[in-house]
């Protein structure tokens, strides 16, 4: 069998195409009507998802080029607290190293360091007193949901445009 057997035509290959960018079109609008929603807790699940595949999209990264090119331990924590701020969690300092993928000494220095621009704090574990927890200030959540909702902003806006581009 040769290998030209197997490929589409270029109307099937359009025909997709255009399916594609009809589902693009349907999912632009969902986001849309649940960025711009008055419905609080609506808005947070899609930033969470949204969240946690730009998390999931970084470690992906990671299999196609060397970690240590990208290094950002100050993002993957915030990143990761603000995934678990959408789910309710206080993360422990060590969960937060393991997220950052980077040497604890240095996650440690990121973490006093977010602390001290108010983005994050500290606070005892009530069930044991020698861990600490972490989780976002109002003005870490703040940031990372403006943050989040603009980059939501802007697909929606590319799949818009690449819609109308195409049609």
């Amino acid at each position: 069998m040769s290998s030209h057997a197997a490929r589409p035509s270029l109307a099937e290959l359009r025909q997709v195409s255009d399916k594609l960018l009809l589902w693009f079109d349907e999912v632009r609008q969902q986001l849309a009507e649940e960025v711009s929603s008055g419905d609080a807790a609506e808005q947070q699940d899609t930033l969470s998802a949204l969240s946690v595949t730009y998390y999931r999209v970084r470690r992906t990264r990671d299999n196609y080029f060397p970690r240590q090119l990208f290094g950002e331990p100050a993002w993957d924590i915030l990143l990761d607290l603000y995934i678990n701020h959408g789910q309710g969690r206080k993360i422990s300092v060590s969960s937060l190293c393991v997220a950052a993928m980077v040497p604890a000494t240095t996650a440690l220095r990121y973490i006093a360091m977010l602390e001290d621009q108010g983005l994050l704090r500290k606070v005892a574990s009530e069930h044991d007193r020698r861990v600490s927890l972490v989780e976002l200030t109002d003005k870490g959540c703040a940031a990372m949901e403006a943050y989040m909702t603009s980059v939501a902003v802007e697909i929606v806006d590319l799949l818009a445009e690449r819609r109308r581009n195409a049609g």
